[in-house]
């Protein structure tokens, strides 16, 4: 199993990616942001802030908020503190334009043999910070993705070396038990297949520039069914 391909398949004129980039750079407010009940806990604060915990603990409870702590401070030994200039990424999720929404569910579900009912197209916009922890995907098992802005960053795929819980309303590993497998810089255009249900992290070094990019989110295709899918194209 792989963590992404090239797929070589085009779902939408090069236009239309260039109009869903300007909506996600300037004029985010005319967009309908999707709300994600772990982000209350992903942006809640610093992992070492009193407030912060606190926060977490009414969500979580006090046992469970322990363990994402000890989890955040974990990541931070990997991957640096604020206090040496890192930053965790905020990454907002937008929904596309119903006209294009459903054009794309459309295009993509007959191409890839998948119900369009369970294809969730989304502008996803990276701001904020240099780089975002490993994690994993919560409601979608795979996805298509097409980079439109921010091709300076690198996503990292891991492998786990001994079996840790993973909680349902947030997933971020015990980094003592995760190992790197393999990393890419995704190229503007192309649309990749791209495995959620496995760790992965994204890092990169200008915080200024918003990284931009559409996702066609499966929440019934599982990555290893994607890949059969797209080996079994019919040939052109």
């Amino acid at each position: 199993m792989k963590y992404f391909i090239d797929s070589g398949l085009e779902f939408m004129t090069q236009d239309m990616k260039d109009y869903l980039c300007e909506l996600a750079t300037n004029k985010t407010d005319e967009l309908e942001l999707q709300y994600r009940p772990w982000r209350d806990i992903s942006y809640a604060g610093e992992h070492d802030s009193a407030d912060t915990q606190k926060t977490i603990e009414e969500i979580v409870g006090i046992k469970t908020a322990r363990e994402f702590k000890r989890r955040k401070i974990l990541l931070a030994k990997m991957y640096g503190w604020k206090a040496e200039g890192n930053k965790e990424m905020q990454i907002d999720a937008f929904m596309i334009p119903d006209e294009i929404a459903n054009d794309l569910k459309e295009t993509a579900g007959k191409m890839l043999g998948i119900n369009p009912e369970s294809i969730d197209p989304i502008l996803q916009v990276q701001t904020q910070g240099n780089l975002l922890y490993p994690h994993c995907g919560h409601s979608r098992e795979s996805s298509m993705f097409c980079l439109l802005a921010g091709d300076d960053a690198v996503t990292r795929w891991y492998e786990e070396t001994e079996p840790f819980h993973m909680y349902e309303n947030w997933r971020v590993p015990d980094a003592s038990k995760i190992e790197l497998a393999e990393e890419v810089q995704f190229e503007i255009g192309p649309w990749y297949t791209f495995n959620h249900q496995q760790w992965h992290s994204v890092h990169r070094p200008d915080k200024d520039v918003k990284r931009i990019n559409i996702n066609l989110n499966f929440t019934e295709t599982s990555y290893e069914e994607l890949e059969f899918k797209l080996a079994n194209l019919p040939k052109q």
